[in-house]
């Protein structure tokens, strides 16, 4: 996975890539306790902790919204990046047909 995220941000470059791996990165972590309330209405589906570790889902749910929010505050980052940053985004050139 480290390796396919290296590889997605040299190709779509920085800017871009770090937003949408951080997305990522929120959605994948947010998976953690929608899996288990899942696993509490179709049990046998996934992991179901029996609440011995609702620690883990809570603290899942703090880092997806702090993902989201890193996400975020990276896009605003790159709104505001002078055309000279490693953060600016060009914009897509079209070429004639």
């Amino acid at each position: 996975v480290f390796s396919l995220a290296i590889i997605w941000a040299f190709v779509r470059g920085v800017a871009r890539g770090a937003v949408e791996l951080q997305v990522f990165a929120a959605l994948c972590t947010f998976a953690i306790p929608l899996v288990s309330l899942t696993s509490v209405v179709l049990p046998g589906f996934g992991w179901n902790h029996s609440g011995g570790a609702v620690g883990v889902d809570i603290l899942a749910i703090l880092g997806a919204c702090s993902l989201a929010y890193a996400a975020y505050r990276t896009q605003e980052r790159i709104r505001r990046a002078p055309s000279d940053s490693i953060w600016h985004r060009r914009a897509q050139q079209s070429f004639p047909a």
